[in-house]
């Protein structure tokens, strides 16, 4: 894609995050991440009723499982099965909501992914993230 013009930003202090560019095939594996967005949030297991639940900003953390065809997956889990204690798995309306890796020498958070696919909302389900870094990251 080639832009007819530069992009301007409204706001000049907004700092656009680094992308966590893996060279090494699935280094994300086991690495925990930090997931937000502003889809429903609740309960596991079960779907908010409370209106307050819906559409608020939510944060929470996980680790990689796995990294398959550009994908990153993790699973949710229960504390007593390894989960962490702020453990969360996007949801409704967090579709394209982003997913960070800190830095390791720095600590700085970058982008590892956007929310794209998965099953909701119980221990033991599914989520992807579309990877940015590798190969992706040569295209974008």
């Amino acid at each position: 894609m080639v832009l007819d013009k530069d992009v301007v930003f409204r706001d000049e202090t907004t700092e656009i995050p680094k992308v966590y560019n893996s060279c090494t095939s699935g280094s994300e594996v086991s690495k925990k991440f930090t997931l937000m967005g502003w889809g429903d949030s609740g309960t596991i297991g079960s779907k908010p009723r409370d209106l307050d639940e819906f559409g608020g900003f939510h944060a929470g953390e996980n680790r990689w499982t796995k990294v398959d065809h550009g994908m990153l997956i993790y699973k949710m889990d229960k504390q007593i099965n390894g989960g962490l204690p702020l453990e969360a798995i996007a949801w409704s309306g967090d579709s394209g909501g982003p997913a960070f890796i800190a830095d390791e020498e720095t600590g700085e958070l970058q982008i590892a992914g956007v929310n794209s696919n998965g099953d909701c909302c119980k221990y033991g389900n599914e989520d992807e993230y579309t990877r940015l870094g590798g190969i992706s990251y040569k295209w974008i």
